[in-house]
């Protein structure tokens, strides 16, 4: 959503694939999982911890979810702070 919201891609970057639906062109896509990967590398404050990234928040929640499942707890999601 934040890439719409910025404009990062417009109408000419999208494709029709019948019966699939719409489609980053395949430049678009790959300049799509960059801003990607960097945005999950970014750092960020989680628990505490000053050196983390979002890539650490989805493993450890992840791990939260599948460890209320096993036990039959209740599931807190991660609440950011902005």
């Amino acid at each position: 959503m934040r890439l719409a919201n910025l404009k990062v891609f417009g109408e000419d970057d999208f494709h029709e694939i019948p019966e699939e639906g719409v489609h980053l062109t395949d430049e678009k896509f790959k300049i799509y999982l960059d801003l990607y990967e960097k945005r999950l590398n970014q750092k960020m404050s989680f628990n505490n911890s000053e050196d983390s990234n979002w890539r650490t928040v989805f493993h450890h929640q992840m791990q939260s979810l599948e460890k209320a499942i096993l036990e039959g707890k209740e599931y807190q999601p991660y609440t950011a702070v902005l």
